[in-house]
């Protein structure tokens, strides 16, 4: 992820591969570039057992170009909305955001990326957050 300045909402997602085991590196272009306008994307890759790359983390609406992602006032993030997608294709292409609800109001970081589990289970952590809202 790539964002103007700290504090910025407004993280876009870049893909770089690697054909060497991570020694070096070559720059893609931006994952769900018809987005970047709209919504700020944070998140991290992990693979399921049958090779499919999986992207979990948070969507965060722009509202405004250059506002903040977090409020000291309220110690809260932007609300946002947790996500997933998938690579059936080594990250080649991805299937679009899908939302998963949360399970009570509030923004949330999404600091891991999600588990599949050998028993087809997902599991995925993140951090409620209070939003800008104090109510």
């Amino acid at each position: 992820m790539v964002q103007e300045a700290l504090g910025i909402n407004d993280f876009k997602v870049l893909l770089a591969r690697s054909a060497d085991g991570g020694a070096s590196w070559t720059e893609q272009g931006p994952l769900w570039p018809h987005l970047h306008a709209s919504c700020s994307i944070f998140g991290s890759v992990s693979r399921d057992l049958s090779g499919d790359l999986l992207f979990f983390g948070a969507l965060t609406p722009i509202d405004k170009p250059g506002e903040p992602n977090w409020c000291d006032a309220t110690q809260g993030l932007k609300q946002n909305e947790l996500f997933w997608a998938r690579s059936e294709d080594s990250g080649v292409t991805w299937s679009e955001p899908e939302r998963i609800p949360m399970p009570f109001p509030g923004s949330a970081e999404t600091p891991g990326a999600l588990c599949a589990a050998r028993d087809g289970a997902w599991h995925a952590c993140y951090s409620p957050y209070n939003s800008f809202d104090r109510t």
